[in-house]
């Protein structure tokens, strides 16, 4: 069994008087603690981006125009001979019934088609000579006038007067109808119609006024002035025959010109400013007059002409060797409808969407004020320059 040794009360004494000094040096001996870490200092804000420049403008070119060509009528009744135009300006389509693009009023030689088909759907297709251009386009039915070619007898009653402009209505091969409206003070037939509704060839029209004389017809060339005894008159197609038209002279002054005697029947022809009538009736309704004429034949007045214009609109000057296609372009619609002569001079301007600008300074052919007129700028390559 182990002893416990005994430390000499000196040793003890001596420990004893060292332990407060050892608690003291033990508490105030532990290590500090550690430092605190530094605030972050704040991070700035990044500066602003600056905005980026604005894209540089892209310039989209339009498409280039592709000319179709204007297409003539499909069927046609009559080709009527050309003729020199001169009368009023005429507005050229380019399908019947389409807003005009171009125009025109002198032409040496127009050439008018009729459509076969109904006036007011077809109107009429014209070809026409215009200073070293050859246009063609649709117009209104009733832009070209038509007139009868000659003396023709409708209905065995009437026959047109020379200068009388004709309103077509409905037109098939060869075929042409036309309603002539009668005087008011005429009946005509059983059913006291004031019109007269025909159909004749294409030989039967023209573009211009012919002269005549109506009253060819009944083969007659005396001219006996008579006028009536009576307020209405009646007229037949043969002597005796029936009344065929009965015409009212209220004032009893009318002249009429005596053609032909059958007996007891005259053969009498009445002129009016658009028409002539005739037929056999009584020789006792009229009031004859002693002296015999010879009437000349009714005339047609001239149309009135008009003074070119000038299209001259100091561009470039040009002179080609081959012919060119004339293009209008109105928006994106674009259409070759003429072609002009090699040799004529044009006036060139810029080129826009593939057609070069082009005027016609010796043509009375005009744009309409949204319509420019140009060609292919190929077809300039090898044109001289004029003064």
């Amino acid at each position: 069994m182990l002893r416990r040794s005994r430390l000499p009360s000196s040793v003890a004494a001596a420990a004893a008087s060292l332990f407060p000094l050892w608690w003291t040096l033990t508490a105030c001996g532990e290590p500090p603690p550690p430092p605190r870490a530094p605030e972050p200092a704040p991070t700035p804000a990044p500066p602003p981006k600056p905005a980026p420049a604005p894209a540089a403008p892209v310039t989209v070119e339009p498409p280039k125009l592709t000319a179709a060509p204007l297409n003539a009528p499909a069927r046609f009744a009559c080709k009527l001979a050309p003729m020199v135009w001169s009368a009023k300006t005429l507005k050229l389509q380019r399908a019947p019934g389409a807003k005009p693009f171009a125009s025109f009023t002198q032409s040496a030689a127009l050439a008018a088609t009729i459509p076969a088909g109904e006036a007011s759907a077809e109107g009429l297709y014209l070809e026409a000579k215009l200073g070293g251009v050859d246009a063609r386009g649709y117009v209104e039915a009733d832009a070209v006038p038509l007139y009868p070619a000659g003396a023709i007898a409708l209905q065995g009653v009437a026959v047109i007067a020379p200068g009388q402009a004709l309103a077509w209505q409905k037109a098939e091969v060869d075929a042409v109808s036309f309603t002539v409206p009668l005087d008011p003070r005429v009946a005509l037939g059983p059913s006291a119609a004031t019109s007269i509704t025909t159909s004749q060839p294409c030989a039967y029209f023209g573009t211009k006024p012919a002269a005549f004389d109506p009253l060819t017809v009944t083969g007659s060339t005396s001219r006996e002035v008579n006028i009536p005894k009576q307020a209405k008159i009646p007229l037949s197609t043969q002597p005796g025959g029936p009344p065929a038209v009965v015409f009212d002279f209220t004032a009893r002054t009318e002249n009429l010109d005596v053609l032909a005697r059958n007996g007891l029947e005259v053969l009498v022809g009445y002129k009016t400013p658009g028409y002539v009538l005739y037929g056999w009736t009584a020789r006792s309704l009229l009031v004859g007059r002693t002296e015999t004429v010879q009437r000349p034949p009714v005339l047609a007045t001239p149309p009135p002409s008009a003074a070119p214009r000038n299209t001259s609109m100091g561009w470039k000057k040009k002179q080609c060797d081959a012919t060119l296609a004339l293009v209008a372009s109105r928006g994106d619609e674009a259409f070759a409808f003429a072609t002009i002569a090699a040799g004529t001079p044009v006036e060139t301007a810029g080129t826009v969407r593939g057609v070069t600008l082009v005027a016609l300074p010796g043509s009375d052919l005009l744009p309409a004020d949204d319509v420019t007129f140009g060609v292919d700028p190929a077809g300039l390559q090898g044109c001289r320059d004029l003064p």
